[in-house]
């Protein structure tokens, strides 16, 4: 697996050209840092250029403190043949105790 590491309140702009099929995939996942520090998770957002949210997801660990990892899949098909610009951003909820974000394996075909 590859990751990006991405504690709460992290931006990640990339420039793409969006191919045909317009599909992105990718990760995300916390990773329990202290098991007597439970952390109350993290926000991850999947922005195109800007302003247009097409992806956000609540993270929490589960109560058995395991760590956990989501994977996704959009849609951005109507975008294809143009260039645009991708933002991955975190956000945390109350706190930013015990929360280790990361996005992973991010792929666009």
């Amino acid at each position: 697996m590859n990751a990006l590491f991405a504690p709460p309140e992290s931006v990640y702009d990339f420039e793409v050209s969006i191919p045909k099929s317009g599909i992105l995939e990718f990760g995300g996942g916390l990773l329990q840092q202290d098991q007597f520090v439970k952390g109350d998770g993290v926000t991850f957002e999947v922005i195109l250029e800007r302003d247009r949210t097409v992806f956000s997801k609540n993270f929490i660990l589960s109560p058995k403190g395991k760590d956990g990892i989501f994977n996704t899949r959009i849609d951005l098909s109507r975008y294809q043949n143009r260039k645009v610009k991708i933002t991955f951003r975190t956000h945390k909820n109350k706190t930013l105790t015990g929360d280790w974000s990361f996005w992973c394996n991010p792929i666009l075909y």
